[in-house]
């Protein structure tokens, strides 16, 4: 059976057929809408494919086209066998194929095959194999080519099937079936039919694995690895002997996984023959160990107590980093935890799978991802991380990572971030469901949680922003209420985004006083807190004395304001520091008192985080009374020295922000302290002109040469 992956080739082929006979290639091409080109490639093509049938080729004699009886025959019969329309192949898609064709091998692969097979012309399979000589270059990999042995590529096994691996998962992560099924089909031809039970026998085996193990794929991983499994049979069907180069094998062998491996290969026995039995054995047990898990049972196991050790550094440096104390610390550690193990093992057995990409996970979650990468620089230090890990996470790595962090930032963000709402009706279950969609059709951003009915509303333990009720005497006692019939009409629908729109009813003032003096115990004994909450209540702030409030903070804000910035010769307590950093944020209404009684608290406890070397960054969790982003800085001729023996010259406070606007403080904070901004400081020059020089990049320099005249000039601009 012919094969037309081009469909635009088949509806040529149909004109000719049909027409039979032209006056030009240009009117031809003019018909089908293609450029004279690529009508001169398909008659290249055509006759390709006529020659295999041993009919003349088609040829055009002053510019005119015609076809014989036995051409016309002939094409018709390729229509005829094309059952439906088969699947037209991308340039990328192409030059995937060809890679997976060459490192699966299981064919002599010439120019000719593979430009007959995916219908392509000569110079486009060599701009292919260019294009990917060019790509694995880069991974010191070399595409070859020998008469006997037609095209391949020159690697290791381990390197090849991690290759392979790659290829599927792209496919899976892209959702491009077909891609797959033509690989099978250019690789199996007709005995295709048995991929079916293949990945049925592959799937149920890798299960009974995973049951041995006590742990879980995810249902995309799953499809993945028995996808792969079955490229890997082929291959072992072409009897192409696997190996390992090297491999601490004594590790593989005292895991549960390698006694898995065994019950998987037992299940699928093409995927091995009797000779390299041990062999695969020990490859798909280091496989089981390195693919990510969904859970693991074992993830505090005793023989990675010290792991479980590291998992919780980096997420207590994290913290640090971020001002933000994670509540559901456990569930974090726990995915940490079993990432760190599979990372452990990829190292250990330098296999590289592919993970979350990079350039999407660094593109959204830019702010985490940073931080991550910063939080991995500073355990790079950590004398137990060492033990385990020799060298640096790779950024595809880190990106893993940082999707974790992102996932519990959220989560802690979750109760105030995302308005939720309760949608109350004593209707029916169908029409109350209506409601729902509707409601979430409106607002996809919002989170409902949940429809009651007016009785059963009343006991709903949450806070709620607002809740969308069906019955007018309904009110519920939080949040904003919303009256609408069950089926919403447009005026109800305006009415709800109105609501929405404007904000969650606040309580007057009179209201919020009443509210903080009830919670008060000893009335007769006014707290601090107690003057500051009704002060933030009533006072009033002038507009010089206000910092403009933007979601891009930018440091050189702070820096260039001598309230923020200041240089002291030295400091007799932290107490006397915290309390200068705190002034300004607390006069201008960054922040509120509690916070900074949370800090001092938290530096008791020692709770601070040197993000290098004699310098402190003080910050805490927003939920503690921090408003917006800003930062103060303290520089001390003379440091302080800590009861760890280490000395604190500059102190940063940082105010936090629910939205994290305050983390590009903490990027400009890591740019200008690699840049020489201490060693400017030292030399006695101001905290501002420190922050130009290291701008420059002058700072860096050992001997800095930059005269009081051009400082003074800058200073204007920047003014």
């Amino acid at each position: 059976m012919m094969r037309i992956l081009d469909t635009r080739f088949y509806l040529f082929l149909k004109q000719l057929a049909e027409q039979k006979e032209f006056q030009s290639i240009s009117s031809l091409a003019r018909m089908l809408g293609f450029s004279r080109r690529t009508i001169y490639h398909y008659l290249e093509k055509c006759n390709y494919l006529l020659k295999q049938e041993e009919i003349e080729s088609l040829e055009s004699v002053a510019g005119k086209l015609s076809l014989s009886a036995k051409q016309v025959t002939v094409i018709e019969s390729w229509l005829k066998q094309v059952g439906e329309t088969k699947y037209l192949l991308k340039v990328e898609e192409r030059r995937q194929l060809i890679l997976a064709l060459l490192l699966i091998e299981n064919r002599k692969w010439q120019l000719g095959s593979l430009q007959s097979e995916l219908d392509v012309s000569r110079n486009t399979i060599l701009k292919d194999i260019q294009f990917l000589k060019a790509q694995l270059q880069k991974q010191g990999l070399e595409v070859k080519s020998t008469k006997a042995r037609g095209y391949f590529i020159s690697t290791m096994e381990i390197k090849r099937r991690e290759l392979l691996y790659d290829f599927v998962y792209r496919i899976e992560m892209e959702r491009n079936d077909p891609l797959y099924e033509t690989l099978l089909e250019l690789l199996l031809g007709k005995s295709k039919g048995s991929e079916r039970a293949f990945s049925r026998k592959a799937r149920k085996a890798v299960e009974m694995a995973e049951e041995i193990l006590s742990k879980k794929l995810s249902e995309k991983d799953l499809r993945i690895l028995t996808k792969a499994m079955q490229l890997y049979q082929i291959r072992v069907n072409s009897n192409q002997p696997f190996y390992w180069e090297e491999i601490d094998r004594p590790l593989i062998h005292e895991r549960l996984e390698f006694t898995a491996a065994k019950a998987l290969l037992d299940g699928v026995q093409e995927l091995s023959r009797p000779e390299e039995y041990l062999a695969e054995q020990e490859y798909y047990g280091a496989l089981l160990l390195c693919l990510d898990k969904n859970e693991d049972a074992h993830f505090q196991s005793v023989p990675f107590g010290e792991l479980l050790q590291i998992s919780e550094r980096i997420i207590r440096l994290f913290e640090k980093m971020i001002g933000l104390y994670i509540k559901r610390k456990e569930e974090l550690t726990e995915h940490i935890q079993t990432y760190i193990k599979v990372l452990f093992y990829r190292h250990q057995f330098q296999m590289e799978l592919p993970a979350y990409s990079l350039d999407t996970v660094s593109e959204q979650f830019q702010k985490v991802f940073g931080l991550t990468k910063k939080v991995m620089q500073l355990m790079e230090q950590d004398a137990l991380y060492k033990r385990y890990f020799g060298t640096a996470f790779k950024n595809e790595e880190l990106a893993h990572l940082a999707v974790f962090f992102e996932e519990a930032v959220v989560k802690e963000q979750t109760d105030v971030s995302i308005p939720k709402v309760l949608i109350v009706s004593d209707y029916s279950d169908v029409l109350n469901s209506l409601l729902k969609t509707q409601v979430k059709q409106l607002m996809p951003e919002v989170m409902i949680v949940g429809a009651f009915s007016s009785e059963n509303a009343r006991y709903f333990p949450e806070k709620v922003n607002f809740c969308i009720a069906t019955d007018p005497s309904y009110f519920h006692f939080t949040g904003q209420t919303i009256h609408v019939p069950v089926i919403l009409t447009e005026t109800a629908k305006k009415k709800i985004l109105r609501s929405y729109k404007n904000g969650e009813a606040k309580p007057k003032k009179r209201e919020q006083l009443k509210q903080i003096l009830k919670r008060q115990t000893g009335i007769e004994e006014i707290s601090e807190r107690l003057l500051n909450q009704i002060k933030s209540l009533y006072g009033e702030i002038s507009e010089e004395t206000v910092v403009k409030h933007s979601e891009t903070a930018k440091l050189e804000t702070f820096i260039a304001d001598s309230e923020f910035a200041m240089v002291w010769g030295k400091a007799e307590t932290l107490t006397d520091v915290i309390c200068a950093l705190k002034k300004p944020l607390l006069e201008r209404k960054f922040a509120q008192e509690s916070y900074f009684e949370r800090l001092l608290m938290e530096m008791e406890a020692h709770r601070t985080a040197l993000i290098y070397p004699r310098v402190m960054l003080i910050l805490t969790d927003y939920r503690f009374g921090s408003f917006r982003a800003g930062a103060s800085l303290l520089y001390l001729k003379e440091p302080i020295t800590l009861a760890e023996n280490e000395e604190v010259a500059l102190f940063v406070l940082i105010a936090t922000e629910e939205k994290m606007t305050h983390v590009p403080l903490l990027f400009e904070l890591d740019h200008l302290l690699q840049n020489g901004f201490l060693d400017a400081l030292k030399s006695d020059y101001t905290m501002f002109e420190s922050f130009l020089l290291s701008e420059k990049g002058v700072a860096k320099l050992k001997n800095i040469e930059y005269t009081e005249g051009n400082i003074k000039n800058e200073n204007v601009d920047k003014k």
